[in-house]
């Protein structure tokens, strides 16, 4: 069964819920009022199950030997990635620059994680990746004017329309730093843009590929 990671709002919270049955023993002749509290054994009480986390919006998502579908309820989708990857949800410095932002997942193999974790890239640029962004989409704008609206997408090559989790869908490729193979499409009521992006540098970038091609295949709004 692949492993199922939620996010609800801007935090992942786990939250165990905590059962108390309070018992009120009145006492005659004079004695004081008391309070007894009784909780259930360790093996009856309420965990989140095992398949379900709920970590913190600047945590990252361990690695696994399965695939894991990863859902963020706050904006409304789901999708899968491969077994042997770390998926990280943190504030992206490019955040700061382009207000529009709401969300930027990373995702990571495990390899290239671990070196990020112990500053291998201090002082240098990151990977190249897989990364899913959410952005908020003016009312007024359409699709394609939006990608070349800025500068999220430079030297934008080949747009194509296509279909995405039941909504129209541009697929384009656009040049950077890296090379980047993109996806975009609007949420179903219009009110924000995805964007699946692929990062690309050289040969051992290739790794990234099938989890970027498996998180677009599973992509489902909820």
């Amino acid at each position: 069964m692949p492993f199922q990671m939620v996010k609800s709002g801007s935090m992942w919270v786990g939250v165990q819920r905590l059962w108390a049955v309070p018992a009120l023993a009145v006492v005659v002749a004079g004695l004081a009022i008391a309070c007894q509290t009784q909780t259930l054994p360790p093996d009856t009480a309420q965990t989140s199950p095992p398949d379900t986390a709920t970590p913190s919006a600047t945590a990252n998502i361990p690695a696994t030997d399965e695939p894991t579908v990863y859902t963020n309820s706050e904006y409304g989708f789901s999708f899968t990635y491969p077994e042997g990857y770390v998926l990280e949800a943190q504030s992206d410095p490019r955040m700061e620059e382009d207000p529009e932002q709401k969300e930027s997942l990373d995702l990571w193999t495990a390899q290239n994680y671990s070196a990020i974790r112990s500053n291998v890239y201090e002082g240098s640029e990151l990977p190249a990746n897989v990364n899913v962004s959410v952005y908020a989409k003016p009312e007024s704008v359409a699709l394609q004017d939006w990608i070349r609206q800025g500068n999220r997408f430079v030297e934008i090559n080949n747009p194509q329309s296509t279909q995405l989790a039941g909504q129209d869908a541009i697929a384009f490729s656009s040049t950077g730093l890296y090379e980047h193979q993109n996806i975009v499409l609007a949420s179903p009521d219009g009110a924000n843009v995805v964007v699946i992006n692929l990062a690309r540098f050289d040969e051992e970038n290739e790794a990234y590929k099938p989890a970027f091609e498996t998180v677009v295949s599973t992509f489902a709004f909820q």
